[in-house]
């Protein structure tokens, strides 16, 4: 098995706006104290499989299609190969105005992210290096996932019927 890899900044050279943990808590940002990446991992053995990883909170549809669609036309690596993950950083940009409410997003970093993105994926591609590949699995206990859906209850009391997202443990998922 020959595998490529390769990590390059995508942090913001003018300090774009990011994401501080709640619903529309957004602001400026003012230093860096750690660098955004992405990373690509290239593996090839009878086909080529990418595994992309990007430092923001998530990577959205148009962005995996088009890389997707880059790297099929350029590599001839078919969609089904490509993975495109997040790290979940919410000390990112943001990539889409429909995430948050009262967001900004920077079109112009959306397209140097794409850029480096290929730029990431072309490194890992004329990296190959003999290796081999080892996995492992396992399941972690005490983990919550923290939104449980719930009935409006001042709606209810008027006779309609609409779930809202409450931040609080939901043990049964």
């Amino acid at each position: 098995m020959l595998i490529g890899i390769s990590k390059v900044n995508i942090t913001p050279k003018d300090h774009q706006s990011i994401l501080r943990g709640k619903k529309g808590d957004i602001s400026q940002g003012n230093a860096i104290l750690d660098d955004l990446y992405v990373r690509t991992i290239c593996l090839f053995q009878n086909r080529k499989i990418l595994i992309i990883n990007v430092d923001l909170l998530w990577v959205s549809k148009e962005l995996t299609e088009a890389i997707r669609n880059w790297a099929h036309e350029k590599f001839e690596i078919h969609a089904d190969y490509i993975l495109i993950s997040a790290t979940h950083t919410h000390h990112s940009p943001q990539i889409k105005k429909n995430i948050f409410d009262g967001n900004t997003v920077n079109g112009a970093y959306v397209s140097y992210l794409e850029e480096k993105i290929k730029q990431s994926i072309s490194e890992a591609l004329n990296s190959y290096r003999p290796g081999y590949l080892e996995y492992s699995y396992g399941y972690i206990k005490g983990t919550v996932n923290r939104r449980k859906y719930q009935y409006d209850l001042p709606l209810l009391l008027k006779g309609k019927f609409r779930k809202q997202v409450l931040y609080r443990p939901n043990y049964r998922g």
